[in-house]
Order: structure tokens, then sequence, then C-alpha cells
């Protein structure tokens, strides 16, 4: 077999006619991993506010449960219980509540009683030492673009004696969604 080429000959030939093959490949490689990245931080924007609107829902439901807590407190330790009067009431969050949610972060709660009624009377010979009521609250909480709502049925057992307080009982706690 006969080489076409002579000894001692530069054989350049072949690279002059790819000199514009290295830039193309660098290119192509360069738009693939643009691709790449573009994706991926798509992808990591996308789980990061997902993990937010996740964490700012729990948050919601546990500022609701704190607004509740402070209203079942409230009527805790209330003297005299008027159903007239408590049917409506409302408690919203307030500077003393702030540690309730993290710093820098917007939020708050409303709970409200919807509904009271008396279901029972506590004797003592025909004297009423105790009046037993149900109600019914519900607790609204937002954090960040996410909310969280709660309705509790609670058994208020109002004692008449001074110096007594209230008892209040949750019979039924259950989240709203």
């Amino acid at each position: 077999m006969y080489s076409q080429y002579m000894p001692g000959e530069k054989r350049y030939t072949s690279i002059k006619h790819n000199r514009g093959a290295v830039l193309v490949m660098v290119m192509m490689t360069v738009l693939i991993l643009t691709v790449l990245g573009t994706a991926l931080l798509s992808i990591s924007i996308s789980e990061y506010r997902m993990e937010r609107a996740n964490r700012d829902s729990v948050a919601a439901y546990y500022l609701a449960e704190g607004g509740l807590e402070k209203a079942v407190h409230q009527i805790s330790i209330m003297d005299d219980i008027q159903p007239d009067q408590l049917l409506g009431r409302t408690w919203e969050m307030g500077e003393e509540d702030a540690d309730l949610l993290e710093p820098d972060t917007g939020g708050g709660f409303t709970v409200i009683i919807e509904d009271i009624c008396l279901i029972d009377t506590m004797l003592n010979g025909e004297e009423a030492y105790a009046f037993i009521y149900e109600a019914v609250l519900r607790s609204r909480a937002a954090v960040g673009r996410m909310s969280g709502e709660i309705e509790a049925l609670l058994r208020v057992e109002d004692y008449t004696a001074e110096g007594w307080n209230n008892c209040v009982e949750v019979k039924r706690w259950r989240q709203i969604r």
C-alpha cells in the first residue's frame, strides 16, 4: 500500500477544514449546561415555595390554636357569663401575643363565639350555684398567604360562688380545611 503523502510532508490539511468544530462543540456544551442550570434553578425555586407554603400553613394552624387557648383562658376567668352578651364576642391577636409568631412574620388570629346556650343548672337545694353552657368557638389565623381555622365545642361551668373560677372543658376540637 502506497501513501499519498511524501515522507517529511506536513499534514495540516485535515485540521484546516475543521477549525470551527471546537467552537461549535464548546457552544453546544455551554448551551446544555445553561439549560440544565435553568431547570435546576426552577425546581429549587418551586421546592422552596412549596416548603414555605407548608411552613406557613402549619404556623397558621398553631396560631389559630393559640388564639383558641387565649379565648378559653379568658372565659375561664370571667366573673359572670351572660350568654346574650357573650354571643359574638371576639378576641384578636394583640401585642402581648407577638411571641406566637417568628420575628418579621406577618399574621394574626381572630376568635369568635358563634353560639352559646344554657344546657343545665346545678342546684343546692333551691339555689343555683352553677350554670352549665355549651359554646361553639371558631378561631381563624393567617400567616403569610396561608390560613388556618379551628372550631371547638366547649362545656363551660359558671360558678356563682365568690372566688370560684369557671371550669372550661373542650369537648370537641377540629381543624377546618
